[in-house]
């Protein structure tokens, strides 16, 4: 896996190494101890499969655990989008476990997926590690900040608040110091060596009689 930096007019290559076994171990932590989970009725991923009262493909997490716990029923139904067709959507009555995206992005890191280092390294400032009541209070100001004439954004941001208040109650978010715990470690397995770097050069233009091939 490559990993290219750019800066100013200097571009450096290395090569990125990790430990494959300890990452996929890391993995099915994240998975098992991070998510969290709602017992309602959900509809499953659009490519999911299953034969009576349990899915055979499709319905896996990162890790491959499975999805949906204590699962109590599984039917189709018909969704109400512009392109529906009859028993398009696959519902399922149980628990769903989420995970979170650090998860999704140690996945495609282990399946050398492309940009996944980039997205690996950018999840320093992702939105997952802001704590809910953070969230909330940012959001809350940002509705006290807000004219009461402004109405469609006054109401756009109460929709907001009114989201997050809903996660909170509901208790879908996840422990923030617990992921930053965990992305530490994964942090931990990554090796980095530079095998190239050059230096781009913009001196302006010149007379094409005046060009001298380099030998």
């Amino acid at each position: 896996m490559k990993f290219i930096e750019k800066s100013d007019n200097v571009e450096r290559v290395y090569s990125v190494y990790y430990n494959n076994e300890k990452l996929k171990e890391l993995l099915d932590e994240v998975v098992r101890n991070a998510s969290y989970k709602t017992e309602g009725v959900f509809t499953a991923p659009y490519n999911a499969t299953f034969r009576e009262n349990a899915f055979t493909s499709g319905a896996d997490l990162p890790n491959g655990d499975p999805m949906y716990e204590n699962i109590k029923r599984i039917y189709l139904y018909t969704s109400n989008g512009p392109f529906s067709y009859r028993d398009d959507s696959i519902a399922v009555e149980g628990t769903q476990v989420t995970p979170p995206e650090l998860a999704f992005i140690i996945e495609r890191v282990l399946s050398n997926e492309p940009n996944s280092i980039y997205e690996f390294l950018n999840y320093a400032t992702h939105d997952e590690l802001v704590p809910i009541d953070e969230k909330i209070a940012v959001a809350n100001k940002a509705v006290d900040e807000i004219n009461n004439f402004d109405f469609d954004k006054k109401i756009k941001a109460l929709n907001s608040l009114k989201n997050l208040c809903k996660y909170k109650s509901e208790k879908k978010y996840f422990d923030v110091e617990l992921l930053k715990q965990y992305y530490s470690q994964a942090r931990s397995l990554f090796e980095m060596e530079l095998v190239s770097e050059k230096t781009m050069k913009n001196n302006g233009r010149i007379l094409l009689k005046d060009y001298k091939p380099s030998k």
